[in-house]
């Protein structure tokens, strides 16, 4: 294994424990939330929101971990989560944020000749 994919696994690792242990915060915070909760609750809809968000990510990590195509899949993930707005303000996920963007694998270019990668 090259040490450009062993450093993506270790970031996907650090990735999705902070979304597991972002999730259960959010699981937390809806569980907890007071009742009864109005449809137009703006900042119960925004944590649901973010629920929802997380989950696609942790799915879409998930999912380029089982990949055999990788290094492909985990750049898609990484960049699913780099161009999306943060979840909070937390010093871990800006921290995080910044390691990936300069050590995420990047997606191949295309050939311009044949399109492929």
């Amino acid at each position: 294994m090259s040490d450009d994919m062993t450093s993506s696994l270790a970031l996907a690792a650090e990735l999705r424990a902070f979304l597991a242990r972002t999730r259960i915060s959010l699981d937390e915070e809806i569980r907890t939330y007071p009742t009864p909760i109005p449809r137009c609750d703006a900042q119960f809809n925004f944590v649901y929101e973010q629920r929802a968000r997380v989950l696609q990510w942790l799915n879409q990590l998930d999912a380029a971990l089982a990949d055999e195509d990788g290094p492909v899949a985990l750049a898609g993930a990484f960049a699913a989560f780099l161009n999306a707005p943060s979840i909070g303000a937390s010093v871990e996920e800006r921290t995080l944020r910044n390691r990936l963007a300069v050590a995420a694998p990047k997606e191949p270019a295309a050939d311009p000749s044949t399109g492929a990668r």
